[in-house]
């Protein structure tokens, strides 16, 4: 996952983070990682429209961005469609059951739990 930093109050005053700062983040979290930094102000909201620009960029080079459902979706919502076509298909599934279909299609961990609620 990449990151980016934010620091605020620039409005008020507060400083930016130091170079040797940035490169203490960039040492803990990889540099690859490291996507950013914005200093923004609270009050005047300057630095908010190139935040936003730059999330809206990052965003766009996720995996899935350029479809209304990431693939890994789709392969198990067609292999869930596909089990209940056959007349022994039980009508529930346990969750280990539903855990292993969804690691078999490429569904995360964390999505699973969004999509279970």
């Amino acid at each position: 996952a990449l990151l980016t930093f934010v620091t605020t109050h620039a409005d008020e005053g507060a400083a930016k983070l130091l170079e040797d700062e940035l490169e203490t983040l960039r040492e803990k979290y990889g540099a690859q990682r490291v996507a950013g930094y914005f200093h923004i102000g609270n009050e005047d909201a300057s630095g908010i429209a190139d935040l936003l620009q730059h999330l809206v960029i990052l965003a766009g080079g996720l995996k899935g961005m350029d479809s209304l459902f990431l693939p890994s979706y789709k392969a198990l919502r067609d292999h869930i469609r596909g089990q209940r076509r056959e007349k022994s298909s039980p009508l529930t599934i346990t969750r280990e059951e539903w855990d292993r279909l969804a690691e078999s299609t490429g569904v995360q961990g964390w999505e699973c739990e969004r999509a279970l609620g």
